[in-house]
């Protein structure tokens, strides 16, 4: 019991830090007119799992110790919910990968050759297989270590070649950046947060985040063949498609659907100058540093050995 108390002291003063964090990530991602760089949002989630305390502190005491009972009471509920959401993403997991294999390789010539000029534009050399799955979406990324691309055959064929491309190199760019990996070490860090609802937040807007980038990184590589009007209008036939598929199972498309995918066009149709890039890219290590510090100046009164409740005199001489 005294092993989980001291994982939770840690992870206590961890969620902290990663919540002062996240209001930072969310404030800049209103503030500013575009996307923030992916490495931000990956920032934020490492403020969720590495505790960063200042030099000469021990994250678990070397001292026999005890918690009182309410504290017990408190690890005893974070580490049953931790089982309660890990199991659930077990069960989530392994239904998903029958799913997955079960659904049928596709045969058709005309995406499988447009898959493999895609691969190559987006440098991406190993080309995954693709499968035919009953989604509400036209495409997605299956499968963090052996990524699979699932389509959605009636509305993929429905698509000009121009179309077919750009949603083949964005499910591609989403392989090659590592999207499903960061998304899956989200998972973890939420399971670890489960009740902290700023990592859920946190969550939610990483994944808009990739999304854009994913976008942003596939306009790059289709910039001789594709402009960015082109790709705003093929996500617009994407979102009718998907909405009259849809509609004949319920009421329509939702409403967080709609704003996300507008949230999407709006900043693949603007172009913010590099020298507003290179502002709130400084801007953004300002603020990583202040975090730092900020969990370094508070880690001397929460880790062994709590100078500001004993106030050891070694320790006052060593600062």
């Amino acid at each position: 019991m005294q092993i989980i108390g001291d994982l939770f002291n840690i992870l206590l003063f961890v969620t902290l830090v990663g919540s002062m964090f996240t209001m930072l990530y969310l404030a800049m991602g209103r503030l500013v007119r575009f996307a923030l760089p992916l490495w931000f949002g990956i920032c934020t989630m490492a403020a969720y799992l590495l505790p960063l305390p200042a030099p000469g502190l021990y994250l678990i005491p070397p001292e026999a110790h005890s918690w009182i009972p309410q504290y017990d009471i408190a690890c005893i509920l974070w580490f049953g919910g931790i089982l309660v959401f890990a199991g659930y993403d077990m069960i989530k997991a392994v239904l998903a990968h029958r799913a997955v294999h079960s659904y049928p390789i596709c045969d058709d010539e005309r995406i499988n050759a447009a898959c493999r000029r895609c691969a190559e534009t987006v440098c991406l050399k190993k080309v995954p297989c693709i499968r035919f799955g009953t989604l509400a979406e036209p495409a997605c990324v299956a499968g963090a270590v052996h990524p699979v691309i699932i389509l959605n055959e009636t509305m993929i064929k429905q698509l000009t070649d121009e179309a077919l491309t750009i949603v083949l190199c964005h499910e591609l760019t989403h392989i090659r950046r590592g999207h499903v990996i960061w998304g899956r070490i989200y998972d973890f860090v939420s399971v670890l947060n489960w009740f902290n609802p700023l990592v859920w937040i946190a969550g939610k807007e990483f994944a808009v985040n990739c999304e854009v980038d994913c976008d942003r990184a596939a306009l790059a590589c289709l910039k001789n063949e594709v402009s960015n009007t082109d790709y705003a209008c093929t996500m617009l036939r994407l979102l009718e498609l998907s909405a009259a598929q849809t509609s004949k199972r319920s009421c329509g498309m939702s409403a967080l659907g709609f704003i996300l995918a507008k949230k999407r066009i709006e900043l693949i149709m603007r172009k913010p100058s590099k020298a507003l890039k290179c502002l709130v890219s400084c801007a953004l290590a300002l603020l990583l540093a202040v975090v730092i510090l900020f969990s370094m100046q508070m880690s001397r009164g929460h880790f062994y050995p709590y100078p500001s409740r004993q106030a050891l005199p070694e320790y006052r001489s060593s600062r």
